[in-house]
């Protein structure tokens, strides 16, 4: 099988499960757990008062934006190691079998 076709096949196997996951889960709330949390002392203890408060609360799209810039970085980081290692170790035994043959 050609490259280019099981690229469309990843590709297309990739967008039906994320329209899968949007078909059953059309209902959900995109709530974090923090107000989950939050939410279920609020209504267990209503007499709560929470320890400290934030010194400054961040936009919401700013928090956005930090969680996107550590994704990204992590990822990076990941694809390095899981991309670099093989590379390493194929170089190493292509310089071995050099060194065998006697070319280098």
């Amino acid at each position: 099988m050609r490259a280019s076709i099981r690229y469309a096949l990843g590709v297309a196997f990739i967008i039906a499960m994320i329209a899968f996951v949007l078909v059953i889960n059309a209902n959900a709330s995109s709530q974090g757990s923090d107000d989950i949390i939050s939410n279920m002392i609020r209504n267990t203890y209503p007499g709560f008062k929470s320890w400290f408060a934030p010194i400054y609360q961040l936009p919401p799209e700013i928090e956005t934006l930090f969680l996107i810039v550590a994704v990204v970085l992590g990822t990076f980081v990941i694809m390095y190691f899981i991309g670099h290692t093989p590379s390493e170790s194929i170089a190493r035994k292509q310089e071995e079998k050099k060194k065998e043959n006697g070319e280098g």
